[in-house]
């Protein structure tokens, strides 16, 4: 605050009537931060003109607005991050691997009626808005705020005729403003259940047919084109590498009767199939094609070593194109762990132990709260409508970036997971939110162990940071009783990197009293405390003791 009222100064020498907003905003802020903010605020200093809502702010709106002094209140600014897709203010809904990986986090991003959503929601406490945008991509979203900062009452619907009518073409607005509000809700959901994918291909690519030329060179409605190509292809993608994954799977389960040298080398030719023989590999040709134009439209970089973009989290998405949407890496990694074994039994066990992974057995549960299927056991606080930013409510999150940034840096491994994918698929909270499982079906009469991967403690002790100061500061609670009061940094005091290295799995063990579970029902619940740190988790192991 004293540096910042020292530019002030010398703000107002040159521009005496210059207003000044600040942004309590903080990656990591350490407990009391916003305490200081707040107490300086109080102050009233005539410098500040008033406060910016803005992204890596721990309190909502209506927090805000009530811990601001009055002379403030009514000069609060929104500067809401409408660029990003995931690992920011307004993350997608629950959204699937397969986009996060093909679509990236800067990637083509209309969603006229969420951001409708939003800004309604927080207009009452504002005066306007600054949309913070890092490239064209997310050119409806500003467009879309824009218009709403004017006037709310416009739909998103209206917004988008417009949008069309003005920048693309007025002839065929209605039809463009149709595919702009469709193109939204190809990412709701599953993405192999989402049949709205397959039906926006389709009527686009008939209509694109019927275009004219300068509607076709018109970089806006290339963007559009590109993204609801990339839905479609990032479906087929998909389907194809599951299912790919799975064959190679039967294989391994052969292991016994043909050998491990043989079902190994099988495998690898069937994963890589993902590669040789791409899935929707014209609709991909057309994806590229696109990127080369818009490159010399609006010079758009959609891929790093072709048209210089700075990396495939900042805009360059189509560099991921090759990366298969499953666990090729970790298998690939594991048959080369499993060749070095002397003995033909332990191949053949180690073979069959990699097909059994997430096959907890009878009597014990395996959740990855981070897929859909998982995060049924989370216990949700807050709906989107209520939370669309989940300051306050837990969510489904994606570590791929930090993982695979970390791993390319540190060991030259290039857009691969020599892990299983669900370590890249967890549930968040923020802010102290508390996160709470719950699992049923257990027997009260057995004694059970419960094993964690906290993928961001993980990725600290991989990289050698396994300093006090590193450990996350958490109350873990099976029903009343605690468990611990913090994640330790190194789990079970081993060397993270040798334990992969081995094929062996870090994960961070408890004891489960019985009394947690005497009803047969188990609840788990992680709470942050003394740190505002975000709490992450993978995987949930509920284990029988022998």
């Amino acid at each position: 605050m004293r540096l910042t009222e020292h530019f002030v100064e010398i703000l107002h020498e040159y521009h005496p009537e210059a207003g000044v907003w600040v942004a309590p905003q903080h990656f990591q802020p350490e407990p009391g931060w916003y305490d200081t903010f707040y107490e300086e605020i109080a102050k009233e200093p005539d410098w500040i003109t008033g406060v910016c809502f803005a992204p890596w702010e721990q309190d909502s709106i209506e927090e805000l607005y009530e811990k601001l002094p009055e002379k403030y209140r009514e000069n609060i600014r929104n500067y809401p991050d409408i660029s990003h897709n995931s690992n920011c203010q307004f993350p997608v809904e629950n959204w699937d691997m397969a986009f996060a990986l093909t679509s990236g986090r800067e990637g083509y991003n209309a969603r006229p009626e969420k951001m409708k959503a939003i800004h309604n929601m927080l207009e009452p406490y504002t005066i306007g808005s600054i949309t913070y945008s890092e490239g064209i991509h997310d050119d409806v979203n500003k467009i879309l705020w824009a218009d709403q900062d004017f006037d709310s009452s416009v739909t998103a619907e209206e917004t988008m005729a417009d949008y069309a009518n003005l920048f693309i073409d007025s002839e065929t607005s209605e039809q463009v403003a149709e595919f702009l509000m469709d193109v939204e809700h190809n990412w709701d959901g599953p993405v192999l259940e989402n049949d709205g994918i397959d039906a926006l291909y389709e009527s686009f690519t008939a209509f694109d047919k019927t275009v004219s030329k300068q509607v076709k060179n018109n970089y806006r409605y290339q963007m559009l084109k590109l993204r609801i190509l990339t839905d479609y292809w990032t479906k087929q993608k998909y389907a194809k590498d599951q299912e790919l994954e799975q064959q190679a799977r039967a294989v391994l389960d052969l292991a016994d009767i043909t050998g491990s040298e043989a079902v190994i080398r099988e495998a690898r030719t069937i994963l890589n199939l993902s590669r040789d023989v791409p899935a929707a590999e014209d609709v991909l040709f057309e994806m590229l094609k696109l990127a080369d134009s818009l490159r010399n439209l609006c010079g758009i970089q959609l891929t790093e070593n072709h048209h210089g973009g700075q990396c495939w989290i900042r805009g360059a998405y189509l560099q991921t194109r090759s990366m298969p949407l499953n666990d090729y890496q970790y298998l690939m990694q594991s048959f080369k762990r499993i060749e070095k074994m002397q003995n033909e039994k332990n191949r053949c066990a180690a073979l069959h132990q990699l097909n059994l992974r997430q096959d907890p057995g009878d009597g014990n549960q395996f959740c990855a709260p981070g897929t859909y299927e998982g995060f049924s056991h989370v216990s949700v606080w807050h709906s989107w409508e209520e939370d669309p930013g989940y300051l306050k409510t837990p969510f489904i999150d994606h570590s791929v970036y930090t993982m695979v940034g970390l791993l390319h840096e540190i060991d030259g491994w290039y857009h691969e997971f020599p892990m299983p994918l669900t370590w890249a698929l967890n549930v968040t909270v923020q802010y102290g939110t508390p996160l709470e499982m719950t699992f049923t079906g257990l027997d009260p009469e057995a004694s059970y162990g419960m094993k964690v991967f906290y993928p961001n403690s993980f990725f600290r002790a991989f990289v050698g940071q396994t300093a006090l100061k590193d450990e996350t500061l958490v109350n873990i609670r099976a029903g009343k009783v605690l468990l611990a009061d913090r994640i330790a940094q190194n789990p079970n005091g081993k060397s993270v990197r040798r334990e992969i290295e081995a094929g062996s799995e870090p994960f961070w063990e408890y004891d489960l009293p019985k009394e947690s579970y005497q009803d047969g029902t188990l609840k788990v619940r992680w709470e942050v405390y003394d740190t505002l740190k975000a709490l992450a988790v993978s995987e949930v192991w509920i284990m029988k003791k022998e």
